[in-house]
């Protein structure tokens, strides 16, 4: 038995150590080849999976930010009709089968504020508006959207949409129209029956030959003082836009076609404050050198 102090004792337990490490063909190093190659794949699957997190964080960053700058842009372009898009949403669709609007119906623009509507090239909110519609332009139909609150044109340049809650059906304007012309007929006749030489008076008024242009209304006006109404009409041969205020850059509210009558309330320097039948909520002016007077009110 080799003494375990001997140095040759030593130097053969080392070799075969050595010969059982590191030779390929031994168990040990088979054992730590297969470990080693476990702790790669584990490091690379590891890695890999950190970087598919983080691209998919970064991917979600970018697409939420250019949405939130679409947002911005449309809101800071269009704000008031941003909000009534949104006010439509929540609203209840409406059945184009039981819309009353059809194809090709005749209908005039009307809104609360008579600040128009824009036309459009898709019928939806989301797109910006290309050419603003005043009120009273008349419009056909020539297609209704598959959610009944849109309508198509060829009214324009520009094949455009237009949203139905700002139309009118033209019959309908007239029946309304009707209605407020046999109103005011009876007041009329109830005036005359308990004020009959009042209205003699105003007959007299009316035929005086003293007023030879618009000017001598005007002034005729002035002097009869407040609640003194002059019938009038249009008597420029285009269209005349009436305004919001009397001042040529201000807000086009109104279209007024040539000899229609509509009725003079104030003067203010160049303008005359005007009421249209059937649009008496929308007080608008109108310059002086496109009226003629016609009769006292």
């Amino acid at each position: 038995m080799a003494n375990r102090n001997d140095y040759n004792y030593y130097k053969n337990e080392y070799g075969k150590y050595k010969a059982n490490y590191y030779s390929p063909g031994s168990e040990e190093y088979k054992r730590r080849q297969s470990g080693s190659r476990k702790q790669k794949a584990a490091r690379f699957f590891r890695a890999f999976f950190v970087f598919i997190v983080i691209a998919t964080i970064v991917v979600g960053l970018i697409f939420g930010i250019i949405k939130l700058s679409s947002i911005i842009h449309d809101r800071i372009n269009d704000p008031d009709e941003t909000t009534s898009a949104v006010e439509t949403t929540t609203e209840k669709t409406t059945d184009k089968k039981d819309s009353k609007y059809k194809k090709g119906m005749e209908c005039v623009v009307k809104t609360e504020e008579g600040t128009g509507v824009n036309l459009r090239s898709k019928p939806t909110y989301d797109v910006a508006g290309y050419q603003l519609v005043s009120d009273g332009e008349k419009i056909v139909i020539a297609e209704i959207s598959e959610d009944g609150e849109w309508c198509k044109t060829s009214n324009f340049d520009k094949d455009g949409w237009l949203n139905l809650k700002y139309l009118q059906i033209i019959e309908e304007e007239s029946t309304t129209k009707k209605s407020e012309e046999k109103t005011t007929e009876k007041v009329t006749e109830k005036e005359t029956t308990t004020k009959k030489p009042e209205s003699t008076t105003e007959e007299k008024t009316q035929t005086d030959g003293s007023i030879k242009s618009y000017a001598d209304a005007v002034k005729a006006f002035k002097e009869k003082g407040s609640g003194t109404v002059m019938n009038c009409k249009i008597s420029s041969s285009n269209n005349v836009f009436a305004t919001s205020r009397p001042d040529s850059s201000s807000v086009k509210i109104l279209l007024l076609v040539p000899g229609e009558q509509i009725k003079v309330v104030a003067v203010e320097g160049d303008y005359s404050k005007v009421v249209k039948q059937g649009y008496e909520t929308s007080v608008t002016w109108v310059p002086n050198d496109c009226l003629s007077f016609v009769s006292w009110g």
